[in-house]
């Protein structure tokens, strides 16, 4: 048997050795872009899944408030719509076609807080009672008196003296916007003194609804830490216990409850409010939107005047 030995051209091994080496280049190159490619591919798909939840969140948002209607318009028969205490405002609904998401509903009664928007009486003056607790509110908050009068002013607010709050408009920097509603929490930062941490501090017992102009407080959804601004020596734990049996349908219920109010302070008092928000909260997937509906209650009719979607 004769073996035949093949020459290797030094050349050709080279060449080879370049191309192998070239190709592990490319490679190393490549994967990387393919790898971001499948990633984007990815997160694309996760894109596209987040919209189609968020779209059927808003069918359940929707669903469900249709599904609600009936049963506002039913306590509204029975006066007792926006009336439920803080912690009982929250109600799950069931929708047959939800799957595997969760739908929950808030009621919030616009009377649950003093309204900025409504804190002048029909003279244009505010009541001196509500001037009181407002006070009262701000001091407790650490906040200086001159602040209450710089919103005052801000709302056109007349002290009985002549022009908002005493002043002189054409040299008060806000006078293009003295009298006019506010439509956001975060306007009162425009207010010179004002500050985020200070609005944070006064959301939970102040609002600036423009929709609701309904000045007095509903003592059934009002926060006890609300109803203690009032009168601060008042056992108002007891009109909490009250009104978790049933909603209290008359001050002089107060006086069962062992509350004694001076007569200006009770003004400032209602026990149901026919202006409130539903919330319905929708969360499908990884997603969450809440369905905001405002309402106006006219004896038994229960309207929506205005809804917003955010997701």
């Amino acid at each position: 048997m004769n073996t035949v030995l093949i020459p290797t051209d030094p050349a050709t091994a080279t060449q080879a050795g370049m191309a192998l080496l070239v190709t592990l280049l490319a490679l190393a190159l490549l994967l990387p872009l393919v790898y971001a490619g499948v990633e984007a591919q990815r997160f694309h798909l996760r894109r596209v899944q987040q919209e189609l939840d968020l779209e059927t969140a808003h069918r359940h948002a929707e669903s469900a408030l249709t599904l609600l209607m009936p049963t506002l318009t039913g306590e509204a028969s029975q006066g007792t719509l926006f009336g439920r205490p803080p912690d009982a405002s929250t109600i799950p609904v069931t929708l047959p076609n939800a799957g595997d998401g969760t739908i929950t509903a808030t009621l919030e009664d616009d009377a649950g807080r003093w309204n900025l928007n409504a804190l002048r009486q029909p003279d244009g003056r505010m009541h001196p009672a509500l001037h009181a607790v407002l006070a009262r509110l701000f001091a407790r908050e650490g906040a200086a008196s001159t602040l209450l009068e710089q919103l005052e002013a801000r709302l056109g607010v007349s002290d009985g003296k002549g022009d908002a709050a005493g002043g002189d408009r054409a040299r008060d920097p806000l006078s293009a916007t003295v009298g006019q509603p506010l439509h956001a929490m975060e306007e009162l930062l425009m207010i010179p003194g004002w500050n985020a941490d200070l609005l944070q501090r006064l959301r939970p017992f102040v609002t600036v609804d423009d929709l609701c102009h309904q000045s007095r407080l509903n003592i059934n959804s009002a926060a006890i830490a609300t109803l203690e601004i009032l009168d601060p020596g008042q056992n108002w734990q007891a009109v909490a216990t009250l009104r978790q049996a049933a909603p209290i349908v008359t001050l002089t219920a107060l006086t069962d409850a062992g509350i004694t109010l001076d007569p200006d302070l009770a003004a400032l008092l209602t026990v149901d409010t026919g202006c409130g928000s539903v919330r319905v909260r929708a969360h499908v997937g990884d997603v969450t939107g809440i369905l905001t509906a405002r309402l106006v209650r006219n004896r038994a009719r229960v309207t929506i005047v205005q809804t917003r979607w955010d997701g």
